[in-house]
């Protein structure tokens, strides 16, 4: 079985909503009081977040690291499209020199 949090043990399936709306169309949610940081109110995703995320507590070193990973790509694209922008903007900063 994978680990995710729709089938963890500590993960509780919640749903709320109003009165006016029925009760199919209220949002799904996992609740967790373990995650990793939870002190004083649980940890809450959408069911469909929760199909994709496993918390600190239950994911492999490996796990962490490919996260991680992922994390340091999408850091790294938008990081170059702010110098391109702002080399558009500030001509004299494509010099080959580091700013100081």
């Amino acid at each position: 079985m994978e680990r995710k949090c729709t089938n963890c043990a500590f993960c509780e399936r919640i749903s709320y909503g109003v009165a006016y709306i029925p009760k199919e169309k209220w949002p799904q949610e996992i609740r967790c009081w373990e995650e990793p940081g939870v002190c004083d109110h649980a940890f809450v995703i959408s069911l469909k977040e929760a199909e994709n995320y496993v918390c600190k507590n239950h994911r492999t070193e490996e796990e962490h690291e490919a996260e991680l990973f992922e994390h340091a790509k999408v850091e790294i694209a938008h990081y170059k499209a702010r110098i391109k922008e702002l080399e558009e903007k500030y001509p004299e900063l494509k010099e080959d020199e580091p700013c100081a």
